[in-house]
Order: C-alpha cells, then structure tokens, then sequence
C-alpha cells in the first residue's frame, strides 16, 4: 500500500494541477496508482497539442523520450524499462549509410595528411605537432568506429 497516492501529493508527481488530478479521476483513472498515474499522465503529454505540448516537453524534468517524440525520433526501448533487463537496439544508422561513414572518416583523414605535408613546408613546429596528433586521433578512431557499426549488422 506504499505506493498509494493522497490527491495532494498526485499532482506534484506529475506535475500537474489538482483540477486535473480530480478531472482525471472523474474519467475513470485510479489517480491513488502511482504507475497508473506517471503512465496516463504520458499518454496525455504525448497527446496534447501546440502549446500545452511545448510545455510538457520542454520541462526541465520532463522524461528524455518525450524530447524525441518531439523531435520524430522512435525510442527503441519500452516505456518503463527493467534495468537488469539486456536491450537488443537497433542501428541508429541505416546499413547503406555505414559505408558512407567509414569513406567521409578515410576523406577527412587524407584532407588532414595533406595539410600535415602543408604545415612541413612551412616548418612551423607547434602546428605541426599538434596536426600529427590530432591525425593519430583519427587514425585510432577509425577501428573503433567500424567496429561499432558493424556490430549492429553481424
């Protein structure tokens, strides 16, 4: 019976004002259910429309899927996920476009090695240090990247 609601404390929970808790409760939804509660108050949130909507996502404790309703992006996980619970997502990029990827990275390398042989001509030594070590950044980075998109795909 711990997690049972009083009317006042519904409405800090969800953020909402008390009329509404006793609008809701009118419409059938047992506002003394904290998950009953967090759960309709979601769908509602996701529901509303021009400004309420804006109002509702853009709280500062508003929960982070919300934010990507809004922005069109589908979450991948449940709702309310279990936290010991292994979640098998899908790639956040299509398989066409990891190729893509993998070539701008090779493109952005080769534009830094250019600009290296650029730099010892002129012989300036601090930007050449620091262009050598940023060109080491990428070049490690590369095997890494490829890894975590074909992962997705094997």
């Amino acid at each position: 019976m711990g997690d049972r609601l009083s009317i006042k404390e519904a409405p800090k929970l969800v953020g909402r004002s008390t009329d509404t808790i006793y609008r809701w409760r009118v419409d059938g939804i047992d506002v003394t259910d904290r998950l009953a509660l967090l759960e309709y108050s979601e769908i509602q949130e996701l529901r509303s429309r021009g400004r309420a909507a804006r109002l509702a996502l853009d709280r500062a404790d508003a929960y982070e899927p919300k934010k990507m309703v809004r922005a069109g992006i589908c979450s991948a996980f449940p709702t309310a996920p279990d936290p010991e619970k292994f979640y098998d997502i899908p790639s956040p990029i299509e398989p066409n476009l990891q190729g893509r990827a993998i070539n701008q990275l090779e493109t952005i390398h080769a534009l830094f090695s250019d600009r290296l042989k650029e730099l010892r001509i002129i012989g300036h030594e601090q930007s050449i240090q620091m262009l050598e070590e940023d060109l080491s950044h990428i070049s490690e980075g590369r095997p890494l990247i490829e890894m975590v998109l074909h992962s997705f795909y094997d």
